[in-house]
């Protein structure tokens, strides 16, 4: 292991060195027009740096703490994607062995993969070389998806209903993840742990592994995970854990409406609630419905409504970690 710490650290010096990368760190995460090798030189040497101060310094890595084990597993992941970048980018390793390994899944070997979680004896005598590593290519669109439900649950999301040109009425339960983001950050109407700009940021490059089944560079996988970790983490969750009764008592309701809303609600006693002091979820309701601004079409119809209820609010999610003896 002494060898590949070596060569991260040489590689890092490397980078610094020729390409004057100073040790400023990139607090954000990239837009897809500012997504360059440059930039990624910088999150590589960021995001590297970090795993060989572990434990001393990071004490955390994406927002856990980690087993010496993990960590010798990522710097071996850091040095395999770093020299098949460079490869690809023509980037000067100093004198670095050429990686012409395997970056993309072709749509052939998708479908295969598929078809064998199916039938996995019948594929027990069928090779799959060129699946690759599925679940690691795969972890931006876990990211994606892990975002788009914790969207939902935050601002209560139910469904989206219109009526189409022949007057039928049209219902969706999918949500427009880009007009959701777009609308709270012009309201400013929710205390999150990490920003709305990442969120978007971050949900829009999880989004290229869907359509291209291009493997995306372990250290913007490590940057992403790192930045939305408060979304998800179990301490961070709890600071915005709320009892319903605390926040329907505010529309004046006594106890018996109470405990009869918390039986029709269907929701839990304890909440995940983000909304800032004078929002909530029937005031974002209405400000995304009779917003001035463009508003959203389903399918391109007009009249296209939300509607967000507090059944949907999620509870803290955890797991237990028996090691530690506590919860993440």
């Amino acid at each position: 292991m002494d060898s590949n710490l070596f060569k991260l650290r040489s590689y890092i010096e490397n980078l610094k060195i020729k390409y004057d990368i100073k040790n400023k760190k990139i607090e954000n995460f990239p837009s897809k027009k500012d997504m360059n090798i440059d930039v990624n030189i910088q999150i590589f040497i960021e995001q590297a740096t970090e795993l060989l101060n572990h434990p001393k310094i990071a004490k955390k890595i994406l927002g856990i703490e980690i087993e010496p084990e993990d960590n010798n597993i990522l710097i071996n992941f850091f040095i395999h994607d770093i020299e098949q970048y460079a490869t690809l980018n023509n980037l000067d390793l100093n004198n670095h062995s050429l990686h012409y390994g395997q970056y993309r899944i072709s749509g052939g070997a998708l479908f295969h993969y598929a078809r064998s979680k199916l039938l996995p004896n019948t594929y027990k005598t069928i090779d799959q070389v060129s699946i690759g590593d599925f679940d690691s290519y795969s972890i931006p669109f876990k990211i994606r998806l892990s975002l788009e439900d914790k969207i939902k649950s935050i601002i209560g999301f139910d469904r989206i209903e219109s009526i189409d040109l022949k007057g039928n009425k049209v219902i969706s339960k999918e949500m427009p993840m880009a007009y959701i983001l777009k609308k709270i950050e012009e309201t400013d109407s929710l205390n999150l742990p990490c920003s709305i700009n990442n969120i978007r940021n971050i949900y829009q490059w999880s989004c290229s592994f869907c359509h291209t089944g291009v493997k995306e560079p372990i250290w913007l996988m490590a940057k992403a995970i790192d930045l939305i970790s408060p979304l998800f983490n179990y301490e961070s969750q709890k600071k915005y854990e709320i009892n319903c009764y605390d926040l329907w008592s505010n529309d004046g309701l006594s106890e018996n409406d109470l405990v009869l809303k918390m039986k029709e609600s269907g929701t839990f006693s304890q909440v995940l609630y983000f909304f800032k002091k004078d929002w909530s979820i029937k005031k974002f309701e209405d400000a995304i419905n009779n917003s001035d601004k463009k508003k959203y079409k389903l399918h391109g119809v007009e009249n296209t409504r939300f509607y967000l209820e507090e059944k949907n609010l999620d509870e803290v999610f955890h797991y237990y970690c028996g090691k530690r003896e506590q919860v993440v």
